[in-house]
Order: C-alpha cells, then sequence, then structure tokens
C-alpha cells in the first residue's frame, strides 16, 4: 500500500507593499493614531521603532497610550504642536487652511499696529503660531518680538494705530516743549514700543508731563492739571511776538526768553516764581530786534519830538 506524503503548506505569500500599508494604517487606527503620523519618524526610539514593537507584542490600545505618552516625541512637544504635527500628517490640505486663516489674523493685525512683515516669512511666521497655539493679538505680537524673527517685523513711524499714536506724542512733545535725549530714536523705540503692546502712549505722555513739570516748576500745579506748557507760554508769545513784530508761529517754546521767562527764578524762600509779563516785555527792548520794529521807531521818534520842544521848538 502507497502511502502518499503530505503535501507541505504553502507559505503565506508577503504582503505587498500596498497591503502591508493598509495593515499599518488599520493598527495604527486601533491604537488610535494615525499611519502618516507614525510613518514620519524613524529615529531611533521614535514612533516607527515604538509602533512596530507594539505590534510585534500585541500590546493593547492602554498599552500603547501609556508608552506612547512617555516617549521622547511626546514629552519633546507641546499638546498644540502634537495635534498640528498630527493633523499636518493626516490632511495636510485642512493644515494648510488652518496656517492660512492664522496668516490673514496676522497680517490684518500688523497693519492694523503698523507694523510690516516680510511676505517671505508670513507664512513661517504662522505656522509657528499655529503650532503653538499662539493665535491671540498678545501672543502673535509677542511671538514677533522673538529674535528669530525680530528681524522681519518692521514697524511704521507713520502707519496704522501706531503712526496715529506717534503723531500724537510728537504734538505733546511740542505742546510741552519735550525734547527727547534720542531725538527721532526716541519716537522710534516708542512706536516699536507702543505696537508690540509693551507701552501705551500715555506711558511716553505721562513722562513728557512729568517732566515739564519738574522743569517749569513754577507752573507745576497748572501742568498737572491738565494745563499744557503752550498755553501757559501764550501770553509770553503774544508779548514777544508784539513786542518784535513777529510772526507767533515763528516764537518757539525753545526760544531762550520764553525758556527765562517759564523757570523763572527762586524767592527768598526758595519758591519757584515765573517772570512777570512786565518785566519780560521791559528786557525784550533790549534784544537787537527791537530797534528796527516800527514800534521802536515811533518811541525814537516821540522822544526826538520832546527833545525839540524841550528846546523851545514847535512841530
Amino acid at each position: 500500500m502507497t502511502t502518499t506524503a503530505k503535501a507541505k503548506p504553502k507559505p503565506k505569500p508577503t504582503p505587498t507593499a500596498a497591503q502591508q500599508k493598509v495593515t499599518d494604517t488599520t493598527l495604527a487606527a486601533n491604537y488610535g493614531m494615525s499611519w502618516a503620523l507614525i510613518n514620519s519618524d524613524h529615529t531611533p526610539g521614535g514612533l516607527y521603532d515604538l509602533f512596530r514593537q507594539a505590534t510585534a507584542h500585541k500590546w493593547t490600545a492602554a498599552k500603547f497610550t501609556a508608552m506612547f505618552q512617555s516617549s521622547p516625541w511626546y514629552q519633546k512637544h507641546s499638546d498644540n504642536w502634537r495635534q498640528a504635527e498630527t493633523l499636518f500628517r493626516a490632511d495636510p490640505k485642512s493644515y494648510a487652511q488652518n496656517v492660512a486663516s492664522v496668516s490673514t489674523a496676522l497680517n490684518a493685525l500688523a497693519i492694523q499696529q503698523g507694523i510690516t512683515i516680510d511676505p517671505k516669512k508670513l507664512g513661517a511666521i504662522a505656522d509657528v503660531l499655529y503650532r503653538s497655539g499662539s493665535t491671540t493679538q498678545p501672543q502673535m505680537l509677542a511671538t514677533l518680538q522673538q529674535p528669530a524673527w525680530k528681524q522681519y517685523a518692521t514697524v511704521g513711524e507713520n502707519t496704522g494705530q501706531t503712526g496715529t499714536a506717534i503723531a500724537a506724542l510728537r504734538q505733546t512733545a511740542y505742546d510741552y516743549g519735550y525734547t527727547p535725549a534720542g531725538g527721532d530714536a526716541y519716537y522710534q523705540n516708542a512706536a516699536y514700543q507702543i505696537a508690540m503692546n509693551q507701552a501705551t502712549p500715555d506711558t511716553y505722555k505721562n513722562q513728557m508731563i512729568t517732566d515739564a513739570a519738574s522743569k517749569y516748576a513754577a507752573f507745576k500745579d497748572q501742568i498737572l492739571g491738565g494745563q499744557t506748557v503752550r498755553n501757559i507760554a501764550s501770553s509770553y508769545i503774544t508779548s514777544m511776538a508784539n513786542t518784535l513784530e513777529l510772526d507767533p508761529a515763528s516764537v518757539d517754546l525753545q526760544n531762550p526768553a520764553i525758556q527765562k521767562a517759564l523757570t523763572g527764578y527762586a524767592d527768598k524762600t526758595g519758591a519757584p516764581v515765573a517772570q512777570s509779563l512786565w518785566d519780560f516785555t521791559k528786557q525784550l527792548k533790549d534784544d537787537p530786534r527791537w530797534q528796527y520794529t516800527q514800534s521802536a521807531k515811533a518811541d525814537m521818534a516821540s522822544a526826538g519830538m520832546s527833545v525839540l520842544k524841550s528846546f523851545g521848538f514847535q512841530s
């Protein structure tokens, strides 16, 4: 009797790449993960290695989650970043749309604040904002201050809300006779601080008012009470313009005569006292320009007639 040898079982066919992909995708889903995300990290001990270890040892979903959360990849990144990276790998189109929305909001904020962002870097900055979850206005401005991005965000002194604020500060400086030591650099720095929400226009305005109250001590109460130095000096300016026959607009608060009148002197008790308008006007006639005014010529003509009359001559 002939014994028929048992046929050897055929080896299971090696799954094709497509079949393996389907298997990996399904297994990853069972672990609550995206295969695209897992397959993006082939670093030693990374997500791919962790996944292969899990499938080889048939880990439960709970164990995989625990091991995943203790992995270097998980520990290294924030929750916002992990969610963004997961979306980027699983649904690039939706990810791009989300970043584009952040980019639009960032650009609108920049225009509003008077900040110009390098168009070539706008998308990269928006990507950083989206991945870090920094999408509120204060967070966006804080990101623009980071060394990596600061060079690509230029604050314009004449644009947006910042430009309006700086124009107002220049007017305030004019009204209070304030001359910043740094010149235009003072306003450029103020523009940056205001645009980045690190200071407000009142920060600088109050500084100017405090400086004026200290410099013109005789008028401290009026200045702190809301009057500008230019308003306080108006009577001196008018007197100077009339006496020397000048355009009032040409008389600046920094004029030495005006400064002398405003700073005044200390009385016997040491209290600051402003120069009287009468003394101020009288001293103006010592100015070389006064002799060329119509008023001076009239005074000299009148004086001449008085001399003639004193000798018995009649006009």
